[in-house]
């Protein structure tokens, strides 16, 4: 995946700093379910077209939050690890995979 436009052109989601992933300053993850559930179309199989459903969606930002978690939880900064355990983010993440 590209998130071009949430840095800088081309780079790769996971070349993300620190900074980005960990502070969501610019509403990285808010933005990213935008895209998932308004934008994102189905490419192939029975769904080609159509919008991306919920629980795919709810998997691919868990997924991502989790992969920038792994990757700064251990090795980031003090935010970083706040970030993740004791946000009104972290609690948002804990809503969305409860429904």
């Amino acid at each position: 995946m590209r998130a071009g436009s949430f840095k800088g052109p081309g780079l790769a989601w996971e070349d993300q700093p620190e900074d980005v992933l960990c502070t969501n300053k610019d509403d990285t993850y808010g933005k990213f379910a935008h895209y998932l559930l308004h934008d994102y179309k189905v490419r192939t199989g029975p769904n080609q077209g159509e919008p991306l459903r919920l629980d795919p969606a709810v998997n691919y930002l868990c997924t991502i939050i989790n992969c920038a978690k792994i990757k700064f939880l251990a090795t980031g900064s003090e935010a970083a690890r706040l970030f993740f355990t004791c946000t009104s983010e972290a609690q948002w993440l804990r809503n969305v995979k409860k429904g």
